[in-house]
């Protein structure tokens, strides 16, 4: 047992270790050591304030106007943003050190923790060595050292490495500011950027020039959300029209701004950007849905994300879970997934920390005091350290300054001291103890949150003492001695060089709240909300802080008065407008469900009336995006809506919510019959039967063309721009109706389009006319009215060019390159267009129709005879692209050409030209779209593999209607080619007519494209003239054909056709003319296109049949042929045939 503490006064020891350590440092030291062993809290803080050369506050308190506060206000938030760079706070911090008799956890190491710590170490060395993406879960029950131990990283990065840390906030768990956690880290990192201002300009420069350049136009975006990156930004006023986006195209657009910006950062600094988030079982879902966007970007390199959360309140439904589950699905070589878990301390591991807190080199000396704590504690790191300050404030635990060692009375700390499972007692009862003002303090900044600026604490702490006159003559101390006194007892943190005040731990943070008289603590959060609101409006706090007021004063006593509740319910809907626009969709439910709760039994009175529908309308809208759990909700909504509002405009919203949830749940009919509906009673009606239809139709294309003639892109340049808000919303309905018309293979979609037409020619350009005009220019150019498809191709991007619509420019793009110039321009003009409007739609939040940019790309360009290599590693890309962005329709779409391309590279086991169910993913397929693509393609296939019987059959059981049912589509153009190889060649063989009547069929529709100018046939139109000719007996002409079409293929970059063309003119040969030098030169020509096409598998069958079928030796099939055409007598060629 250790010996029993001696009788010495402590103030005495205390003051002679003062004086011997200090020796001539002055009074102020002197009354601080003192001070700090009295037995009176006050007389702690008023020497702390004695001590202290700052200004207070509260110097001339008779009056509290606005001047005398801001400049209260001023001159506090200058003082705080360096307080420890004041001579008391230095000679306060150097006394401490000093003192011997004090616990000083503070210049402890990380105990017991030695096997985690290497684990992390080896973690960011590989990230290091290999460049891939990390992501490190620490998880344990709260206090465990989770953060301490996550933060050892931190000396792993280089020199010029970015450390960002940042933590989810405890008491706003529910309502979190959108991205918060992302934010957060963007906000240190720009910290830091600017940091390297100061040590390298010219790399600051570089670095700023290089984030400027990939955001672009997005710089604004960002630079609202983060504080701090408008130093590193070039932000410019915005001089043009904004456009309202839609909810789910602002979160798109944030999403990939966001993106642009890691990528670069990751590329700047190599192997060394970390990130550190804490405390993630409060994470929002924003931020949550951001990190696994970043960590699932295979364009990030080298990114460490560090993320610690309490295992205890994370259970397997949990947003975090589902998160993790998510990506553990995408660990790879190049993206790693490590989980720690600590625990709490073991008894050995407590000796070792006490050993080390008191300066005991023997073990035997702490055992019974350790295993004691260990006990009381459980082992808990947070616990053990709060308990072992306990004990040393109730003197259980002082340094006996006689015998130079700490000393203790195990049974008396056990008799007095009672254990606990709570941390919480612990800290109440230090909390008792200080003086009501350091108490007031931290249930001020409790309500604040977890990070506290300096300037914020001073802004909200003089307006809250303002609020509060009645109190301010009894004011003692100055913010700054109550910080001091705060951080002393070990309930605040101060961060100088982020200029932020921090609560030690989560626990500490709850206490303050928790310690707080329950009936004055709403009474104190509704005073602290008012006052960041009142900031928030002047314009002195960011706008972020209206929720943090928002929340404070949903959380306090509802009000009685009912203005007041009026007044508080439209705050709460401007907090919800403001969360929706930020995408965090679940924060502004919330919001609007309390906006509703407090709203009047009168709400839809003539005086609450638009507040009222705009507010229901918001909540439909909201709950529309997060997702079908919601329906219930969003319909309840829309009906109050529908009930209520006095005309059809303002039940707009609510229409196209109900509209829109049936398009999201595949019910492209029933959103079809919403359209129509909604348009009725607007005043557009549309026929239902369908000899109707079809006379309707007519008549409105021809006379729309006739009035299409009149105009020139000049014209339409000169309409202005439509300020009618109900036309505006007219076109908005109409479009999303050609949308579901499209879909759903309703025959009413070209009277839709055209009424579109029809309002923008009388009411001017609105956000909706560039895509009518795309549409429209589709019908014309699937009619063969080239001449006006190009004019109106023009029209549409002079208006996309006017109005500066940057959320429609994919969708445009797409509807032109797609569906509209393929039939008048080559393939690769197209093809960059769509690469445009790919990245035109992901910066601009437009992520479904920059998906189908890109899927149009990549099928296009295997259509264009473009490497299978590269296409194949594309469509790698983009699939998981479209999975990583939930685009479902675009991911079977491009799954199933990744499917067509590995089959032909011989990377796929599968025969999908012969039997379909053999697809990846064919039980995916749901649309007739989808089935008739699937079609298509294996038409092709079976032309390209030879399975002509196979595929000649399919054409015959094909709808001749698959054109019109995918109006447009650039694949309209290639599948009447494939489709009549296989029934030239089974028709040929088997002699019947019917093969033979769908062949001449499908030559017809490639003749009538090449006459109309389509750069994109002419060599389908030269090999199909030449299968004619080898049916029809002309053999004469046959090769010559062949060749042409052959050349012309290859001249411009079809090396699948060509490669078809010589394969074709072989068969021939050796069939028809037994011409087997002829054919086994044609033969080896097929061989190089397909080889250079990349398609191996069918170079390995064409060699099989080669070797197979082909007489004499291996060189023989290399001999030229006796009659060879050549390039120069191609042009010759292109005279004398007629097509």
């Amino acid at each position: 047992m250790p010996p029993n503490p001696t009788t010495v006064d402590p103030a005495d020891e205390v003051s002679t270790l003062a004086s011997s350590v200090s020796g001539k440092t002055g009074s102020s030291t002197a009354d601080y050591t003192t001070s700090t062993s009295a037995s009176s809290p006050t007389s702690r803080v008023l020497a702390y304030n004695r001590g202290s050369s700052r200004r207070s506050f509260f110097s001339s308190t008779s009056d509290h106007g606005d001047k005398d506060a801001a400049t209260r206000r001023s001159t506090t938030s200058n003082e705080i943003l360096a307080p420890s760079t004041t001579s008391a706070s230095k000679t306060k911090k150097a006394t401490r050190d000093m003192t011997i008799n004090k616990l000083r956890f503070y210049g402890l190491g990380l105990i017991g923790r030695s096997d985690e710590t290497t684990t992390l170490r080896e973690i960011a060395k590989r990230a290091k060595d290999t460049g891939g993406k990390e992501l490190i879960l620490i998880s344990g029950e709260s206090g465990t050292g989770k953060t301490v131990l996550a933060k050892t990283i931190e000396n792993e990065k280089t020199n010029q490495g970015l450390f960002a840390a940042t933590k989810f906030d405890l008491k706003f768990r529910d309502s979190q500011v959108p991205y918060a956690g992302i934010v957060g880290a963007c906000r240190e990192i720009c910290r830091q950027l600017l940091l390297l201002r100061e040590v390298d300009e010219e790399r600051f420069q570089t670095v700023c020039q290089e984030i400027q350049q990939v955001l672009g136009s997005d710089q604004s975006l960002l630079a609202s959300m983060v504080s701090g990156m408008d130093e590193i930004l070039d932000i410019k006023p915005q001089r043009r029209r904004q456009r309202q986006q839609a909810m789910q195209e602002k979160m798109n657009r944030t999403v990939y701004a966001f993106q642009r910006f890691f990528q670069k950062l990751c590329a700047l600094f190599p192997k060394s950007v970390m990130i550190f988030f804490d405390d993630c079982q409060w994470a929002d879902f924003t931020s949550l849905h951001l990190l696994e966007t970043l960590l699932s970007d295979d364009q990030i390199e080298g990114l460490v994300v560090l993320g610690c959360y309490r295992s205890e309140e994370v259970f397997d439904a949990h947003m975090l879970s589902q998160t993790i589950r998510n990506l553990q699905a995408k660990a790879n070589d190049t993206f790693h997934i490590s989980r720690l878990y600590v625990g709490n301390l073991q008894e050995h591991q407590v000796q070792e920390f006490v050993m080390e807190l008191l300066s005991m080199d023997k073990q035997s000396q702490i055992d019974n005091l350790a295993t004691l704590c260990h006990k009381k504690t459980m082992g808990n790191a947070f616990f053990l350290k709060q308990f072992l300050s306990h004990i040393h404030e109730e003197a259980l635990l002082i340094y006996n300054f006689g015998l130079m060692k700490w000393t203790w009375d195990e049974q008396e700390i056990a008799i007095k001291v009672s254990a606990t499972d709570n941390v919480l007692d612990l800290l109440k009862k230090k909390m008792e103890l200080l003086d009501p003002e350091v108490n007031e303090l931290l249930t001020v900044l409790a309500c604040l949150g977890s990070d506290l600026p300096d300037n914020v604490v001073a802004i909200v702490w003089s307006d809250y003492c303002d609020a509060n006159p009645l109190k301010t003559p009894q004011r003692q101390f100055t913010l700054n001695s109550l910080l001091d006194a705060a951080v002393e007892e070990g309930f605040l943190e101060h961060h100088p060089a982020l200029s932020i005040y921090q609560f030690v731990h989560d626990k500490v943070h709850e206490c303050c709240l928790e310690a707080t008289d329950p009936l004055h603590l709403p009474v104190t959060m509704a005073t602290i909300g008012r006052v960041v609101l009142a900031q928030v409006k002047q314009g002195t706090l960011e706008e972020q802080f209206l929720f943090t007021a928002v929340n404070l004063m949903n959380e306090s006593l509802p009000p009685e008065d009912e203005k007041d509740r009026v007044t508080l319910g439209k705050l709460n809907a401007e907090a919800a407008q403001n969360a929706a626009g930020a995408s965090s969709f679940v924060s502004a439910s919330q919001y609007i469900k309390k906006c509703l709760d407090l709203l009047p039994d009168s709400r839809w009175s003539d005086e609450l009336y638009t507040f009222t529908l705009n507010t229901y309308s918001l909540g439909a809208e909201v709950e529309a995006c997060m997702g079908w759990a919601n329906l219930e909700t969003m319909n309840a909504y829309c009906d109050e809506v529908l009930v209520h509002a006095q005309s059809e405009p303002d039940k707009f919203r609510a229409y196209n919510v109900r509209q829109e949830s049936a398009l999201m749940q595949n019910q492209h009919e029933e959103s079809v019959r919403q359209g129509m509906e909604i348009l009725k009673k607007l005043g557009y009606r549309f026929p239902k039967r369908a000899s109707a239809i079809e006379l309707a139709t007519i008549f409105r294309v021809v006379g729309s063309l006739f009035s299409l003639k009149k105009r020139t892109v000049e014209e339409i340049d000169s309409l202005p721009i439509s300020t009618d808000t109900i036309q505006r919303q007219i076109m908005h309905v109409l479009d999303k109706t050609v949308s579901c018309c499209y879909l759903a293979n309703d025959k009413r979609l070209p009277l839709v389009i055209i009424a579109c037409l029809q309002i923008t020619l009388k009411h001017g350009l609105s956000d909706y006319s560039a895509v009518a005009y795309a549409l429209y220019g589709m019908i014309l150019a699937s009619l063969g009215e080239i001449e006006g498809a190009s004019r109106v191709a023009d029209c549409a991007l002079a208006i996309i060019e006017k109005i500066d619509c940057r959320s429609a420019i994919a969708r445009v793009l797409f509807l032109l390159n797609a569906m509209l110039r393929p039939w008048f321009l080559p393939y690769q003009d197209c093809r960059r267009a769509l690469l445009n409007g790919y990245n035109a739609g992901l910066c601009a939040g437009d992520v479904e129709n920059g998906m189908w940019c890109i899927a149009m790309y990549i099928t296009m360009g295997f259509q264009a005879g473009v490497c299978l290599t590269s296409l194949e590693a594309d469509t790698h890309i983009y699939v998981k692209q479209a999975t990583e962005l939930r685009q479902l329709q675009c991911y079977v779409y491009t799954s199933m050409f990744q499917s067509v391309v590995q089959e032909l590279t011989g990377t796929l086991d599968s025969n999908i030209g012969v039997d379909k169910t053999t697809l990846p993913g064919f039980k995916e397929l749901t649309t007739v779209q989808q089935f008739q693509t699937l079609d298509m393609e294996r038409s092709r296939l079976c032309a390209i593999m030879g399975h002509h019987s196979e595929g000649a059959e399919l054409s015959i059981k094909r709808r001749d209607n698959y054109a019109k049912d995918s109006v447009g589509l650039f694949w309209n153009i290639g599948d009447p080619f494939y489709r009549a190889i296989s029934l030239f060649h089974v028709a040929r063989d088997t002699k019947k007519k019917k093969f033979l009547k769908l062949a001449k069929k499908q030559r017809a529709i490639i003749k009538k494209l090449a006459k109309s100018g389509n750069p994109n046939v002419s060599h389908y139109e030269c090999i199909l003239d030449a299968e004619s000719a080898a049916i029809s007996g002309r053999a004469d002409k046959v090769e010559e054909l062949y060749q042409k079409g052959v050349v012309m293929a290859a001249r411009s970059g079809f090396l699948m056709d060509a490669a078809l063309g010589s394969e074709r003119c072989a068969e021939f040969l050796l069939s028809q003319k037994n011409d087997q030098g002829g054919g086994a030169f044609r033969m080896k020509e097929a061989v190089r296109y397909y080889t250079e096409w990349g398609a191996h598998r069918k170079v390995q069958e064409l060699e099989k049949r080669r070797d197979g079928v082909l007489p004499g030796p291996q060189a023989s099939l290399y001999q030229s042929p006796s009659k060879q055409i050549t390039m120069q007598q191609v042009s010759v060629l292109d005279d004398e045939i007629d097509g």
